[in-house]
């Protein structure tokens, strides 16, 4: 019993990773659950055994993903404590540029889900909500900064993070386009350091 209970485990996972493989290259309409099967080496009566049918297959993948390795709040509190302001932010944007496939599914299921508003209400609030997470992380964090380092004449710290959320965001509409604005960690320092310049 505890044998087949763990065999389940291991098909659901293999067909979890099978299916953000086949999401993140193909995406929703571009995935199919023979393709699932195909990858995860199970039967297409696996996949129906542990999911409904491709939605619920593709929320829950989006769900775990988003728990998982694209948290980019959670990593940023996680960063060591003597880290300064910058180099903090720093990191939290190379970690979200850098090869990180699950910080990129995440972009891109923003995408999907804006095609399939009314089927993925869910996901659209669970991205959302971890959008509005990082703008908050980038309000305190320059609070926190400005109060430290006592910089009387820095603006309203939402500024600086709305600011700072806008880059982060927009580097991702052009990771993935050649259209000449380069984005190498110097170049997202550089870029960062334009925005905080008064605080550091």
């Amino acid at each position: 019993m505890r044998k087949a209970k763990e065999d389940a485990m291991i098909t659901r996972k293999h067909i979890m990773e099978a299916a953000f493989d086949s999401f993140f290259n193909y995406g929703f309409e571009g995935t199919s659950l023979e393709m699932v099967a195909a990858a995860a080496d199970v039967t297409r009566g696996a996949i129906y055994w542990n999911f409904k049918d491709k939605k619920e297959l593709y929320r829950e993948v989006v769900k775990a993903t988003l728990q998982d390795g694209a948290d980019v709040v959670s990593y940023a509190y996680n960063l060591p404590d003597e880290l300064s302001y910058e180099e903090r932010l720093y990191e939290i944007f190379w970690f979200a540029q850098s090869v990180n496939e699950k910080v990129d599914f995440v972009y891109k299921t923003m995408i999907e889900v804006s095609n399939h508003q009314n089927e993925f209400l869910d996901l659209r609030d669970a991205i959302q909500l971890q959008k509005i997470k990082l703008y908050r992380y980038f309000v305190e964090e320059t609070r926190i900064h400005i109060r430290d380092k006592g910089i009387s004449s820095a603006a309203d710290p939402e500024i600086y993070a709305s600011d700072l959320f806008l880059l982060f965001e927009g580097m991702f509409l052009i990771k993935h386009m050649s259209i000449g604005i380069a984005d190498k960690r110097d170049n997202i320092i550089q870029y960062i350091k334009l925005i905080i310049k008064e605080l550091i």
